[in-house]
């Protein structure tokens, strides 16, 4: 294919080259009128005809992606094509060749600057990679303009305006193109875009162009001196000039273009064979794979037999798969005839008392539910049922016997619940061991210290000493107090003896009683009430309690000039008694976990915190016993501790009937019992 192509195209330029040059030759000889008007006439219509060729041939081959150097040159030539037109256009009539001479000198020259600058601009648009489209857009401007140039020359010779000395404006261009012409050959040969055998053709035009250039200088600077034999080389050498240009369009424009094109399909061949044989590998790859996806087949069906769990595979409203697991349920259904069973039709013989299933869910089939089967030996077994829609008309449904699973799961968490409770054993034998030892080991040093005392008859030391023992004393029996009602309070044998009581001096007694420890510390206690009498169904000995615990820890975390209040109110159906105070806030780390078991702040304050951690532990659950609530609110400022409990419905004479009668030294001692493991 390639060297049939060689050949004609190598023929085609032997016949370009031979037959053109005769025609002119015959034409020269045959001319025997000396009509030089219609031979000049005919070259130029020849080399616009050339010319336009060269166009039509770039703008039909050029290709986007390849910027080729002769597209430049083909696309510029439509310029020189225009210029052409216009001159032939302009010797109409039967003027004779001496009479437009003027006007052709115009066209001419144009035309000489255009074939120099339009090899210039091709290699700089070369060089630059410019797109075909911009340099199309550049040409019709330069188009324009030069239609512009010719419009006002020719209305001008036409209307008889003498050429302005023609001689000097002949030889002032042809100087510029002189120079251009020698700036274009040392371009030409300078430019590495361009092969040898590509500059040889295009110095042989530009010289061919110089040649007629310089003879057509000769006949336009004085037409007196024209000759026929003159104007006829200067045509040949023109008609020449294009046509070097034009051979060289056809073999590295041309000729390059079907050769990257017979090369583009060679390469489409050789990836034609290179894809199918990939194609080919992977269609064996695909038939291994089918191959050994029927051998796994089996293997996967005995895999889903041997698990314990059901497997249902519904389509088209019948089954398609079954596994072992699955038949076992069948036959707890009574179900004989597996192939009919439609997948709403197996849910419906399943139990329905014990679906745990909504109808949202029995409509959809989109969760899993539970139900209860009983076996052959008359055991009660919990199923998990599953059902997953894998297309339109295909459901998966999966069993899973949830019996052993659960009692697992009841195990783990009476397992869990066993380690906790021994986890509160550790704890609550730790801190009594410390809460006890501590206060003995203190009371026991004072003993020993005792002794010497009575031997030296330190009477001030041994009061000291004995005060400190009674503290430590006081101190156990609040721990154990505190322990013994722990104990009680968990194993739900602490009960109140709830009457109506005067709350409001119920908690003033309290509050009153504690003022000696208050003032000890420097902290002032603040206590008001909404009424003087406010009746509540409660056990005051936990009312009593509650409070001296609420206001020790108030002192025993509190600061030297701080406050407390007491305050008591009405809220609707209940009674609020407020206890606050401005010592330091509570993190909200520590509110998660204050009244919980062996509880202790971390907020360090000078030797007056000691404690089980079981008091405010203890409160809560006496609270809690008489309907109440207790809730711990912390801003900014303030520790607020709130209490609610019912307000009573009693009239006065139950309220009076049943008041218990206070013994102030047994409040006292309570007081000094609570405070005991605050160091003042």
């Amino acid at each position: 294919m390639k060297n049939f192509k060689d050949y004609i195209m190598n023929n085609m330029t032997w016949i370009l080259r031979i037959f053109i040059p005769v025609i002119l030759v015959v034409i020269m000889f045959y001319s025997t009128n000396k009509n030089l008007m219609l031979y000049h006439q005919f070259v130029e219509i020849l080399c616009v005809t050339l010319g336009a060729s060269l166009t039509i041939i770039s703008l039909s081959k050029y290709n986007t992606k390849i910027k080729n150097f002769f597209t430049y040159v083909g696309i510029g030539y439509s310029v020189i094509c225009f210029i052409g037109i216009v001159h032939i256009m302009s010797l109409n009539g039967n003027k004779p060749y001496e009479s437009v001479v003027s006007f052709t000198t115009v066209t001419w020259i144009l035309s000489n600057y255009f074939e120099y600058c339009i090899i210039l601009i091709a290699i700089l648009c070369h060089k630059l990679s410019i797109s075909y489209k911009k340099v199309i857009l550049f040409y019709g401007v330069i188009g324009i303009l030069t239609g512009i140039i010719l419009s006002i020359s020719y209305r001008n010779f036409k209307n008889g305006t003498p050429f302005i000395n023609r001689y000097l404006f002949i030889k002032i261009n042809y100087i510029i193109l002189f120079c251009l012409f020698i700036i274009l050959i040392y371009v030409i040969l300078t430019y590495r875009g361009l092969s040898k055998r590509q500059k040889k053709y295009l110095i042989l035009y530009v010289a061919t162009i110089f040649l007629y250039e310089n003879i057509a200088k000769i006949d336009f600077v004085d037409t007196t001196y024209s000759s026929y034999n003159t104007a006829v080389m200067i045509h040949i050498a023109k008609y020449i000039a294009y046509y070097i240009l034009y051979e060289a369009i056809a073999i590295f424009l041309v000729k390059n273009t079907y050769d990257n094109m017979y090369g583009e399909l060679i390469d489409m061949e050789k990836y034609k064979e290179y894809y199918n044989e990939i194609l080919n590998q992977r269609m064996n790859i695909q038939m291994e794979l089918n191959t050994m996806i029927e051998k796994s087949k089996e293997k996967y069906e005995n895999l889903i037999n041997y698990i314990s769990d059901a497997v249902i595979i519904f389509e088209d409203s019948k089954i398609k798969y079954i596994n072992e697991a699955a038949i076992k349920i069948f036959d707890l259904l009574d179900i004989l005839d597996l192939e009919s069973v439609s997948i709403h039709e197996f849910l419906e013989l399943l139990d329905p008392p014990s679906m745990e299933m909504s109808e949202e869910y029995r409509g959809s089939l989109r969760h899993y539910w539970s139900f209860i089967l009983t076996n052959e030996a008359e055991q009660e077994r919990k199923y998990e049922l599953r059902c997953e829609h894998l297309s339109q008309d295909m459901w998966l449904v999966f069993i899973r016997d949830m019996t052993e699973i659960e009692r697992i799961k009841a195990l783990k968490v009476e397992l869990e619940s066993y380690l906790q409770e021994e986890k509160l054993k550790r704890e609550f034998y730790t801190n009594i061991s410390h809460e006890l030892r501590t206060p003995i080991n203190v009371i026991f040093s004072a003993l020993q210290l005792n002794d010497l005392y009575i031997n030296d008859k330190n009477i001030v030391g041994l009061e000291k000493n004995n005060a400190n023992i009674r503290k430590n004393c006081l101190r156990l029996i609040r721990t154990i107090n505190n322990f013994i009602d722990t104990n009680k309070i968990l194993e739900g044998y602490l009960t109140p003896d709830l009457r109506y009581h005067n709350i409001v001096e119920l908690v003033e007694n309290v509050a009153q009683a504690t003022i000696k420890y208050l003032n000890l510390v420097g902290i002032s206690l603040i206590f008001d009430s909404v009424a003087e009498e406010i009746y509540v169904k409660c056990d005051y000995e936990f009312i009593e309690r509650i409070i001296l615990n609420l206001l020790s820890n108030s002192v025993k975390y509190g600061e030297n000039g701080g406050n407390i209040w007491v305050d008591v109110c009405l809220e609707e159906e209940n009674v609020v008694i407020y206890i606050k105070n401005d010592s330091k806030p509570i993190s909200t780390e520590e509110q998660r976990y204050v009244f919980e078991k062996f509880a202790k702040s971390s907020n360090e304050l000078s030797g007056r915190k000691e404690g089980s951690g079981l008091g405010l532990y203890i409160t809560k659950a006496l609270i809690e016993l008489q309907n109440g609530s207790l809730e711990l609110i912390v801003t900014h400022a303030l520790n607020k501790f709130i209490i609610k409990l019912p307000k009573g419905e009693a009239d006065e004479f139950e309220y009076l009937g049943n008041k218990p009668i206070l013994n102030i030294n047994e409040l006292e001692e309570k007081v000094d019992i609570e405070f005991s493991d605050i160091y003042i």
